[in-house]
C-alpha cells in the first residue's frame, strides 16, 4: 500500500513548466500504480491546493482529509474577486459533503483509522467450511401478500445502517461518488463478516417522517459503481442490501444522467469476478433494486417484498382507484416465497416470529448466519480459514 501525505500549494511558478510536468509524470505514475492492483490511500492536510489537488493528491482510493484542512484547485482569494464565497468553503467539510473525499480524521486518530482500513483491505483471511451442510427450504408461504408488504414497510423495522451495524463486527463507511455528491440513498463502505473483508452497499430508505424522500440519485449509483470497482480491485466479496422506493423521478436527475449512471451500476456489477452476494431487507423496488441485485446468489427477509412497481401504483395505472392495491399485490408476485418459487431468490432468511420489528438484534443474527454460509457456498473451495 502507498499513503501520500499532502501539504501542498501545487507546481512553483519559479520553476514553470518543468514544475507542472512533474504533476503530469506523479499521476502517470500513480495511474500505472492503480492498475496494477496498488491500495493508495490519499491524506490531504492544510493547504492542498492548486496543482497537488488536480493531480495525485485526488487519485487515492480512499482520501482521507485533516478537519478544517484548505483544499482545493483555484485559490480561494481569486474566486473571491469575481463572486461571494460562502463561508467554509474550499474546507475539508464542504469536501465530504459533496463526495469528494470519504472522511475527515483528526490527527491524533489517523493512526487507528489507518490500520483498520489497510486490516480490511489487505485481509487474507478467508472462510471455508468444514462440512457442508443441506437443509431442506422451509415454507414461508403463510402470510397474504398485502400483510408482507405492510410488513416490508414497517416503521420499526431495522433499517440498513443498524442491520449493517449489528451484523458486521467492523464497518468503514466511504463517501460520494467523485463527481460532486455524495448520496445519503446509499451506504457503501468495507465491513467484517464472519471475520472475512468485505465490501459493502447498502439501500437507505429513510422512515415517513424524514425529510430525505429515499429515491436514489444519479450520483448514489455512482457512488454504488465506484464501491463495486473496488471490491474488485482488492479482490474482496460484494455484499448489497436492497430496500428503496426506487430511482428519483425528478427532472433534476435525469438532466444529471440517471439512466445511464442506473445502467453502469447495473454492468458493473454483472462483470464483477469477485463473489457477489445481495439481500432484500425490506422493500426493493424497480429497476434501482435490480442495478444492485445482479449478485451470485439473492437472499429474502421473510417478511421483504422484491417487484416491478409499487402495488399501489400498479392499482392506480389499472384500475385508477389506490384501494386495489391489496389485491394487486397478489398478483404482482413480489413476496419472498413468490420469488423463490420463481428462482428470482436463492434463499429466504427466517426473521422473529412477527416479524424483524419485534426484535432487531435477533433479525440481524439470522441475516448474518445467512450471508457467511452463502459467502462460503459461493466462494472457490481452495479459500483458507474455518468456520465451525
Amino acid at each position: 500500500p502507498l499513503l501520500i501525505i499532502s501539504a501542498s500549494g501545487g507546481a512553483r511558478m519559479q520553476e514553470g513548466a518543468i514544475s507542472l510536468m512533474q504533476l503530469a509524470k506523479t499521476s502517470g505514475k500513480m495511474s500505472k500504480f492503480s492498475k496494477n492492483g496498488g491500495l493508495f490511500i490519499s491524506i490531504l492536510t492544510n493547504p492542498t491546493m492548486g496543482g497537488a489537488s488536480a493531480s495525485f493528491s485526488m487519485q487515492g482510493d480512499i482520501i482521507i482529509a485533516e478537519p478544517n484542512a484548505l483544499i482545493g484547485f483555484s485559490a480561494l482569494r481569486s474566486i473571491s474577486e469575481r463572486e461571494a464565497v460562502p463561508e467554509g468553503a474550499h474546507t475539508a467539510e464542504s469536501h465530504l459533503r459533496n463526495g469528494l473525499i470519504d472522511a475527515i480524521v483528526s490527527r491524533h486518530e489517523l493512526q487507528p483509522f489507518l490500520g483498520q482500513i489497510l486490516d480490511l483491505l489487505t485481509s487474507s483471511y478467508e472462510l471455508r467450511m468444514k462440512e457442508r451442510l443441506d437443509t431442506a427450504p422451509r415454507d414461508f408461504s403463510s402470510l397474504e401478500a398485502w400483510r408482507t408488504v405492510q410488513l416490508s414497510r414497517h416503521s420499526n423495522r431495522p433499517s440498513t445502517y443498524e442491520l449493517i451495524q449489528r451484523m458486521a463486527t467492523v464497518y468503514v463507511e466511504i463517501h460520494g461518488d467523485r463527481s460532486g455528491s455524495d448520496d445519503s440513498a446509499i451506504t457503501a463502505g468495507f465491513g467484517l463478516v464472519g471475520g472475512e473483508a468485505v465490501v459493502i452497499v447498502g439501500q437507505v430508505r429513510p422512515s415517513e417522517e424524514a425529510p430525505k424522500s429515499g429515491y436514489i440519485s444519479a450520483g448514489g449509483f455512482r457512488k454504488a459503481r465506484r464501491a463495486m470497482v473496488l471490491a474488485q480491485k482488492f479482490n474482496l466479496p460484494l455484499i448489497t442490501f436492497l430496500d428503496t422506493k426506487g430511482a428519483d423521478p425528478s427532472l433534476a436527475a435525469e438532466e444529471d444522467g440517471i439512466a445511464a449512471a442506473l445502467t453502469r451500476c447495473t454492468e458493473t456489477m454483472l462483470a464483477l469476478k469477485v463473489p457477489t452476494l445481495a439481500v432484500v431487507t425490506g422493500e426493493a423496488n424497480a429497476e434501482s433494486a435490480v442495478s444492485m441485485g445482479v449478485a451470485d446468489r439473492v437472499l429474502m427477509l421473510q417478511h421483504s417484498i422484491y417487484g416491478v412497481i409499487a402495488p399501489e401504483d400498479a392499482a392506480k395505472i389499472l384500475y385508477r382507484d389506490i384501494s386495489q392495491a391489496d389485491e394487486v399485490a397478489e398478483s404482482l408476485r413480489i413476496t419472498a416465497s413468490d420469488c423463490y418459487d420463481l428462482e428470482i431468490a436463492d434463499e429466504i432468511i427466517q426473521e422473529p416470529d412477527e416479524g424483524a420489528h419485534t426484535d432487531h438484534q435477533e433479525a440481524a443474527y439470522f441475516l448474518r448466519r445467512a450471508l457467511v454460509l452463502s459467502l462460503i457456498h459461493i466462494s472457490a473451495p481452495t479459500r483458507l480459514g474455518m468456520i465451525s
